[in-house]
C-alpha cells in the first residue's frame, strides 16, 4: 500500500506539501519527524518510505517482513526442506529479488529512478500474489450441478 500512495504521489507531481500529506497517510509523520528531525525533502521522505528498516510500514520492511512469514509458511505448510541452492519456492524467489533490489540502491539512484521502481514494485506484488495463491491455496472448478443428478 505505501507502493500505491507512492506511485499516486509521484504520479501528481510530488511537491513539499504532498509529501507532508503522504507520511501522514501513512501513519509515518511523527516517526519521521523523530528520524530526520523535521528535514522534510523529496530524498528524506522517499528513502523513509521505502529504505528504513524500521519503520514498519516501509516497503523495505514490508517486504522483509513478508519475506520471513513465507520462510516460515514454507517450514510449516510445504515440503519442510530448506534446500540448499537459496529460495525454494518462486514466491521466495520473487519477493527476495524485490527486497535486495530495494536494499540495494542509493537514495540518490531511487529518486532518479522512482516511477519505474514504484511500477516494478506493483508489478512484482501483483506476481507474488500469483505465486502464493498458486502455491498454497488449491485451485479447483466450480463444481456444476445438473438438474438430473439431483432427482
Amino acid at each position: 500500500m505505501t507502493a500505491r500512495l507512492l506511485s499516486t504521489h509521484v504520479r501528481a507531481g510530488g511537491s513539499i506539501p504532498s509529501w507532508l500529506t503522504l507520511l501522514r497517510s501513512c501513519g509515518a509523520w511523527e516517526t519521521f519527524l523523530r528520524t530526520y528531525r523535521g528535514s522534510l525533502d523529496d530524498q528524506h521522505a522517499a528513502e523513509f518510505l521505502l529504505l528504513d528498516r524500521l519503520f514498519p510500514r516501509s516497503v523495505f520492511a514490508a517486504l522483509t517482513a513478508a519475506e520471513s512469514c513465507l520462510a516460515e509458511l514454507e517450514r510449516t505448510v510445504g515440503t519442510g526442506s530448506t534446500g540448499r541452492s537459496g529460495a525454494v519456492t518462486d514466491a521466495q524467489r520473487i519477493i527476495g529479488r524485490a527486497r535486495t533490489n530495494l536494499e540495494f540502491r542509493g537514495a540518490d539512484e531511487l529518486l532518479a529512478d522512482l516511477a519505474a521502481v514504484l511500477d516494478n514494485l506493483e508489478r512484482t506484488c501483483s506476481h507474488l500474489n500469483y505465486a502464493v495463491s498458486r502455491r498454497y491455496f488449491r485451485q479447483t472448478s466450480a463444481v456444476l450441478w445438473l438438474p438430473e443428478a439431483v432427482a
